[in-house]
């Protein structure tokens, strides 16, 4: 039994589902709009042979019909572009962070996804990219080099750890390290011990992560929770948890992005009732989007939520 066959009755299409798993991905960059704006670089792309069709969710990007092995273009050399599938677009446009706010992103590498959080601050206030391995962290800042970004301070953290002496931020993003049911259709190896088992071990770093990130984030403040897989132990309930550890403290928004299509989050798992505002989560399954499977939380801590205080002797992450 293969180990995506578990979700055969949750899927809407099976055979779509396994026509796309089984299909290359489609490569997507996006727009570097400091240095071009989205017609430059469609026309840049055009005049390289390379036909692009814009993203629906995410206005200026775009899905390439082709491999353009963007890496020795002098476009993405010179940081007016950066390649990310599309699906992995989606967990910043849900967090939608505003300039002026303080931003925590989590488990930052490759980076990404901070770069798209550095713009859409405007490339100014206080974004913080943490990783817990310090050799993530190096392609990450180069990103950030080629890319112009000037506005990240990072850090190396276990972020199931992360300091309290960080204070408090507006937004964070909890990009989960997953089994990664979801890049299966990226070149490469199928990776090793998927399946429930495998799942439920990752829950519990996972479900650490999440607690981390509301604990660090301010009454009012927003959170996105995500993951590139498709297994229900470290979607669901691993927001199922977090939602009773903090009840009357957090509480789930819709997610939801124009142009995209989604599932809501499962409400019944295993033969077991979970919790119905779990529905507002939201699912990508690779053959409704042509992408990678993704799962996004989002979610909002209540303005009278308690704050914790700073702990004498820890490091103090720079405002």
């Amino acid at each position: 039994m293969h180990p995506l066959d578990r979700y055969n009755g949750i899927v809407d299409d099976w055979h779509a589902f396994a026509e796309a798993m089984a299909s290359p991905m489609p490569h997507c960059v996006w727009t570097n709009r400091s240095r071009i704006d989205p017609a430059g670089l469609a026309a840049l792309l055009a005049a390289d042979g390379i036909v692009a069709e814009p993203l629906p969710w995410r206005p200026g990007a775009f899905r390439l019909g082709s491999d353009p092995i963007a890496g020795r273009r002098w476009w993405y050399c010179a940081g007016l572009a950066h390649t990310q599938e599309g699906a992995s677009q989606i967990p910043v446009a849900l967090l939608d962070p505003r300039p002026g706010e303080r931003v925590l992103d989590l488990c930052a590498a490759p980076g990404g996804k901070t770069a798209q959080i550095a713009f859409a601050l405007g490339n100014r206030g206080t974004l913080v990219a943490n990783d817990a391995l310090v050799g993530r962290l190096r392609p990450l800042q180069g990103t950030l080099e080629r890319l112009g970004v000037t506005n990240v301070t990072t850090t190396a953290f276990d972020g199931t750890s992360y300091p309290t002496a960080a204070g408090q931020f507006d937004r964070i993003l909890v990009d989960a390290p997953c089994s990664g049911e979801g890049t299966l259709r990226r070149p490469g190896p199928i990776p090793a011990g998927l399946g429930a088992e495998h799942s439920g071990r990752q829950a519990g770093r996972q479900r650490a992560l999440l607690r981390k990130g509301v604990q660090r984030l301010k009454p009012g403040g927003r959170l996105v929770y995500s993951t590139c897989t498709f297994a229900p132990e470290e979607n669901e309930l691993v927001v199922a948890a977090i939602l009773d550890e903090f009840a009357g403290q957090v509480r789930l928004l819709p997610a939801a992005l124009p142009g995209l299509v989604a599932t809501p989050g499962l409400t019944h798992w295993a033969g077991r009732a979970l919790d119905p505002a779990l529905a507002a989560c939201l699912r990508i399954w690779p053959h409704h989007n042509d992408t990678g499977g993704l799962f996004d939380a989002f979610l909002e801590k209540a303005a009278d939520a308690r704050v914790l205080g700073r702990p004498a002797g820890e490091p103090v992450v720079p405002e």
